[in-house]
């Protein structure tokens, strides 16, 4: 963990890490961003975050 900690401050400045599930109650987790996108929507989120980039609904 600390490699990994390490590694991703030294490379990007990212000073911690957070280890979460992306999915709605009694559905199973996320796998690609189309699933994140139709869940996002389901959910009432405002939008999405994938591979840097803001998708707003």
């Amino acid at each position: 963990m600390y490699c990994l900690l390490s590694e991703l401050w030294e490379e990007h400045g990212i000073p911690g890490l957070i280890n979460t599930s992306f999915n709605q109650k009694g559905e199973p987790i996320v796998h690609n961003p189309s699933e994140a996108l139709r869940v996002g929507a389901r959910m009432g989120l405002d939008g999405v975050v994938i591979d840097g980039f803001l998708h707003l609904y």
